[in-house]
C-alpha cells in the first residue's frame, strides 16, 4: 500500500509541474492517475490487513500536497495569487481538520464532506479556473463549519443532556 501512495506522489508532483508548463490536460490526466492510485491504497491496505500508522499518515501527508496543485494557475495568470492562497489555506485546514478528527478518534458524521480539491478536474476541463477556485473556497469553508458544528454536537452538546 504504500508502493502505491508513493507512486500517487509522484503523480501529484507531476501534475504540479505539468500545470506549472501549462499543459493542462497531460497534467489532470497525471492527477486523475494520483486520484486513481489515492483511493487503492486504502482498499489495499485493508484487504491486505497491512494497514499502519505511518501508511495512513503518509496518505494524508500526499493529499495535502493536492492543493498546492492550485499554485501554478496563479503563475501562469489563471489565477491571482490571492485567491491561490485563499484556496490553499481553506483547503489545508478542513484536511487538517478531518486528520484531526481521524487521529483523535472524536465521533463524526464520515459523509460530511470535507475536501472539495477534485474542483479543480472541473477547472480544467471547463476553462473555467476562477469560478472553480472561488467555489473550492466557498464549499472547503462550509465543510469546516459542517464539521465543527457537528462534531460540537455530537461530541459536546449531546453529553450536555446525558
Amino acid at each position: 500500500p504504500n508502493m502505491l501512495t508513493f507512486v500517487s506522489l509522484l503523480f501529484v508532483i507531476g501534475a504540479f509541474f505539468l500545470f506549472w508548463e501549462n499543459r493542462l490536460w497531460v497534467g489532470v490526466l497525471a492527477l486523475f492517475l494520483h486520484y486513481v492510485l489515492d483511493a487503492l491504497d486504502g482498499v489495499v491496505a485493508r484487504a491486505s490487513n497491512n494497514s499502519t500508522v505511518f501508511g495512513m499518515f503518509f496518505d494524508r501527508f500526499v493529499d495535502v500536497l493536492r492543493f498546492f496543485c492550485w499554485v501554478p494557475f496563479a503563475m501562469n495568470g489563471y489565477l491571482d495569487y490571492s485567491l491561490v492562497v485563499w484556496v490553499v489555506g481553506v483547503g489545508l485546514l478542513a484536511a487538517f481538520c478531518f486528520i484531526y478528527y481521524e487521529i483523535t478518534s472524536i465521533k463524526r458524521i464520515s459523509w460530511v464532506p470535507t475536501i472539495f480539491n477534485f474542483l479543480l478536474f472541473f477547472a480544467v476541463l471547463t476553462g473555467q479556473v476562477y469560478l472553480f477556485a472561488l467555489l473550492s473556497v466557498i464549499l472547503n469553508g462550509l465543510a469546516i463549519v459542517s464539521n465543527v458544528l457537528i462534531v460540537w454536537y455530537m461530541n459536546v452538546l449531546q453529553k450536555s443532556y446525558k
